[in-house]
């Protein structure tokens, strides 16, 4: 799995990097332990990681144009394009998706995204995501399915950006027998949170602090070998980080969350199974060409 990842994203880079001129590019690198292995008949909790690589075009005053390579940590990997449409209050974005390489072999998946936020700068705004493939069981023998969603409502007060929001994400393996059985495995991954962006004029950095919840879950065939039915881990945690601008073209961001209370959400799962100290942290570097 890990050797055609390297292979689709070195294959897609190699064909656009002609086109990453007049860009704002940004990569993003994650890793944490609140996960489990790839190898979707395992319960045990494994070290998870993912990375994107964006790049967004204004076009016109009320045009972009974005396109990403994304590996996600739990839905996999595919390439998103987005046509975005700009007002004062108003921003609509939607496109086609293409997913690939999430179940050991090409297999392409259409799929779409999009965006829609309403706002006022300076006060609020509010918006959501979403991105779905289309066709499952396209192939009768091994298939799979991506869904993630989102929404986040901000607030601007003195000095900070207050957001609360909610993200879903889910990848769905599906595999038929010799006598045409279907079987599904599910990985799910929900987190809430609520994030306090603090930050002062003419200083060049901010201060990112979160407080939140979230949890993954595998959910097993009815058929399993093992009789189980779902193994899930809890986590409340806590998470701190930083927007620093290196240049007025260079920006990185930077944070960790920690998990202050984790504990397990099924009987697959101890509390001596679970990993001493569950974190996720994140880099993105963001350049302005």
């Amino acid at each position: 799995m890990t050797a055609n990842k390297i292979i689709f994203f070195t294959l897609i880079l190699s064909f656009n990097i002609g086109l990453l001129q007049a860009l704002d590019l940004s990569s993003t690198f994650n890793m944490g332990n609140l996960g489990f292995s790839s190898t979707n008949t395992s319960s045990t909790p494994h070290v998870i990681w993912g990375f994107s690589v964006t790049g967004k075009e204004d076009i016109s005053d009320s045009i972009a144009f974005s396109g990403s390579v994304i590996n996600d940590e739990i839905s996999g990997n595919r390439l998103d394009s987005r046509l975005i449409f700009k007002s004062t209050y108003v921003i609509v974005g939607i496109g086609p998706s293409i997913a690939s390489f999430n179940n050991g072999q090409l297999q392409p998946k259409p799929a779409i995204n999009g965006i829609a936020t309403v706002q006022k700068e300076g006060v609020f705004f509010l918006t959501s995501e979403i991105y779905s493939t289309f066709g499952n069981l396209s192939d009768p023998a091994n298939d799979y399915s991506q869904l993630e969603t989102s929404i986040a409502l901000g607030f601007n007060v003195p000095n900070a950006i207050c957001t609360f929001s909610f993200r879903n994400k889910q990848y769905t393996q599906f595999h038929s027998d010799s006598s045409a059985f279907v079987t599904k495995t599910t990985d799910l991954q929900n987190r809430y949170q609520m994030e306090a962006d603090i930050h002062k004029k003419n200083i060049p950095f901010h201060l990112l602090i979160t407080l939140g919840y979230k949890s993954i879950q595998r959910l097993f065939p009815s058929n399993d070998p093992e009789e189980r039915s779902t193994a899930g881990i809890g986590s409340a945690f806590i998470g701190v980080g930083t927007i620093v601008k290196i240049s007025k073209a260079f920006v990185l961001q930077a944070g960790i969350d920690s998990g202050l209370y984790n504990f397990s959400l099924s009987e697959e799962l101890t509390p001596e199974d679970l990993p001493l100290y569950l974190f996720n942290t994140f880099l993105t570097a963001t350049y302005t060409f």
